[in-house]
């Protein structure tokens, strides 16, 4: 599923201007599946892509819950190319992507034989994880309204729950 990750910068570096304009709002992204790259490094607030990224390996170590991201190769997007002068540079190899990151659960479900048996949101240990456990938002099922919306002439579909 598409989803991304903050990249937080703990020092300067000398980069081109746009990329320095950015380097505060960079983050991985995890594209939706069909695209042409497995990843990205985008610009949070524009959505300017610098960076695709291609051959990524993945790893998560349920003991220490820590998800691994490596071998992913970094190229330089066509975007980038042309704010940087140079659209011939596109696809070009720049540099190697590795990663490695601490979860935690944020949802746990339990199933037993396709059907929910609990449902639980662990609260965090972390201070700064902010005032209230557990996911922003979570997306349900309301078929009660699909009598309406199509009384309504809107185009809409339910979600299954996640």
């Amino acid at each position: 599923m598409p989803s991304s990750m903050d990249i937080i910068p703990h020092n300067s570096a000398n980069l081109p201007a746009k990329l320095s304009a950015s380097y505060q709002n960079l983050v991985i992204e995890y594209l939706a599946w069909g695209s042409d790259y497995e990843m990205a490094v985008r610009d949070s607030k524009t959505g300017f892509t610098f960076f695709n990224i291609e051959g990524l390996e993945t790893s998560f170590n349920a003991e220490n819950n820590v998800f691994s991201i490596f071998g992913g190769r970094l190229l330089i997007s066509k975007e980038f190319a042309a704010e940087l002068g140079r659209p011939t540079d596109v696809g070009m190899f720049v540099g190697d992507l590795s990663v490695n990151t601490t979860m935690r659960a944020i949802e746990i479900t339990q199933i037993v034989n396709g059907d929910v048996q609990s449902d639980v949101l662990p609260p965090s240990n972390d201070p700064d994880a902010g005032s209230v456990p557990g996911p922003d938002v979570i997306v349900g099922d309301i078929p009660a309204n699909a009598a309406s919306r199509r009384s309504s002439g809107h185009t809409s579909w339910p979600c299954d729950r996640h």
